[in-house]
This record gives structure tokens, sequence and C-alpha cells, in this order.
């Protein structure tokens, strides 16, 4: 099986060939986002979740479930639309 995905932005090992989906980077939506398969997607909510215990409530990671996240590839960026 192979650990990679070329859709993912992770550093694996991956899901091949599987959905990825954006996961935003900070509080502001639509100001950056990272493109990640399910395994690698869990793998940063477990870095977020150990380092919001490390951090004040105002500056805590936000933690948004798999299925809330949107697909990528499946929605047109705004600047897109005509």
């Amino acid at each position: 099986m192979s650990e990679s995905n070329a859709m993912c932005d992770g550093s694996g090992p991956c899901v091949p060939g599987g959905r990825v989906r954006l996961l935003p980077l900070g509080s502001i939506p639509d100001h950056g986002n990272v493109i990640l398969c399910r395994a690698c997607f869990e793998r940063e909510l477990q870095y977020r979740r150990e380092r919001n215990m490390e951090l004040g409530a105002d500056c805590q990671f936000k933690l948004p479930a798999w299925a809330d996240c949107a697909i990528y590839g499946e929605q047109a960026s705004p600047s897109a639309q005509v």
C-alpha cells in the first residue's frame, strides 16, 4: 500500500487516493487552508489538542470535525466567480 496522496499537503503516511478536505489555518474564514487526507487531518487535530493545553483560551486552535470541513475541489473560489 502506498503511503502518499498527491492531493494531500500532509507529511504522511496518507490515505492513498482518498478524499481530501480543507482545514482552516486560522480564525478568519477563507484566509488560508491546508489540504489534508483523513489520516493527516487526524494527526493535525491531535497536535492541536495537545498544543491547546499549553495555550491561553484566547489563542487556541479550532478543532473542526472532518465532516464540517469543505471537500477540496468541490467548491469554486469566490474570486473565481464572474
